[in-house]
Formats: C-alpha cells, sequence, structure tokens
C-alpha cells in the first residue's frame, strides 16, 4: 500500500510537483469558499473542513447538521 504523497512523487516530476500542490491547495480553499455560501449544509465527520466551510459563513446556515461518524 502507498501513501498519496509517494503516487504523486511517482507522478510528478519535483518542479510539476510544487505547482500541482498549490494548485489542489487553492481548489480545496475555494471549494470550501462555494460550500459555505450555501443555504443549509449536511456533513459527515470531524473535519478541519467542516470547520473551515462555518467559518466562512459565520452562523449563517439555515440548517446545519454534522453526523458524529465514529463517535461513541
Amino acid at each position: 500500500m502507498k501513501l498519496i504523497a509517494e503516487l504523486e512523487n511517482e507522478k510528478y516530476d519535483p518542479d510539476e510537483k510544487e505547482e500541482h500542490i498549490e494548485d489542489m491547495t487553492v481548489n480545496y480553499f475555494y471549494a470550501m469558499y462555494v460550500l459555505s455560501k450555501c443555504d443549509s449544509f449536511i456533513a459527515s465527520g470531524i473535519s478541519n473542513g467542516v470547520d473551515m466551510v462555518k467559518g466562512f459563513n459565520q452562523g449563517n446556515f439555515r440548517h446545519f447538521y454534522q453526523f458524529s461518524v465514529g463517535m461513541a
């Protein structure tokens, strides 16, 4: 089994890898921002992405539900 980072090391040259990581990071933040503009939000599990969406939204979701997957 390989880690995603190991697969990316095989797929990209060092110069391309840096650009790829930058693109992925920008796309991730943009996706979180777009989700924060929705009226409602449902999330599964606990993650920093959910916290980021909630932060961008500033408490303006009409409906918000977060499943506690794996929590006792």
